[in-house]
């Protein structure tokens, strides 16, 4: 319960820092407007000391790991060099036609809104719901995919499979050869997972060594194709430790399909138990 708590904790106030970026871009965006409307008598509606800067917007409590915090701050700079680029195109061409300064205040206000767009869009998806040493999803970006997958069993009569991989060795590995090799394979199985998934397969990652992978609109028959080859796959991979040796991961699955009625909490607790009773580990593998 602590660490639910912990977690929800973290993504409000990430939530709040995402609302308090868009009420700054909202600010910026109205002054172009209004900096537009009033070109014709040459007087700017707003001065652009008066627009709220994130200081005034973020509030005061706001305590971010540090991760995610320098992920924020590089967001917050690029934004603000952004900002201070389109206003020095916009304000230096006081010799221009008005013809001329509305093209360019339509041009710059566009740009703006582009640029800004992609920048929000990096923050919260490469930053804020992706893991930042695999590229996973993360975990509170598993209640709302689940979410709309048990509302397509409840509406549709579609089900999805939910699917939960476990490395069974890898305190062994991150005692054998340290943290540093056992994020290389953490690495490595991400990719080596992705590889095999459909685009709308979403692959999270649960915990430590835990994976989840969620398949819209796919019977555990189904995935059971596609998780087999990934497995295989894995047991191929041949991983090379710091002291040269070789070694393979070992994994466990579980696979279960959605269930009318069931909530997000039973679904996983259903997947944990498929782990442990059907996906036994296989047997732990000698390093070479």
């Amino acid at each position: 319960m602590l660490i639910t708590q912990e977690r929800n904790d973290v993504v409000s106030q990430a939530m709040q820092f995402l609302f308090a970026i868009h009420c700054w871009l909202l600010a910026r965006h109205q002054w172009m407007l209004n900096y537009k409307l009033h070109l014709d008598n040459e007087s700017l509606s707003q001065t652009i000391v008066e627009l709220p800067s994130f200081e005034d917007l973020l509030p005061k409590s706001l305590v971010l790991p540090t991760i995610l915090q320098n992920s924020f701050d590089l967001q917050q700079a690029q934004l603000e060099t952004l900002w201070q680029q389109v206003m020095q195109t916009m304000l230096t061409s006081s010799q221009a036609s008005l013809f001329q300064k509305l093209g360019k205040c339509k041009l710059e206000t566009a740009h703006f809104l582009q640029q800004s767009n992609v920048i929000i869009q990096q923050l919260w998806h490469k930053r804020f719901l992706r893991d930042e040493l695999t590229g996973a999803w993360i975990r509170p970006a598993l209640q709302p995919s689940m979410h709309l997958q048990l509302q397509r069993i409840k509406h549709q009569a579609l089900p999805s499979t939910l699917v939960m991989l476990n490395q069974n060795d890898f305190r062994q590995i991150n005692h054998c050869w340290g943290y540093a090799t056992g994020d290389q394979v953490l690495i490595r199985l991400a990719k080596i997972i992705q590889q095999e998934l459909r685009p709308y397969d979403q692959l999270f990652r649960h915990h430590a060594d835990v994976w989840l992978i969620l398949m819209p609109a796919t019977t555990h028959q189904s995935a059971v194709a596609i998780t087999g080859q990934i497995l295989q796959n894995i047991r191929d991979y041949k991983f090379t430790a710091p002291d040269q040796h070789v070694f393979a991961a070992n994994m466990s699955i579980g696979l279960v399909e959605s269930r009318l009625g069931e909530n997000m909490s039973e679904w996983i607790a259903r997947a944990d138990i498929a782990l442990h009773e059907n996906g036994k580990p296989i047997p732990q593998r000698k390093y070479i």
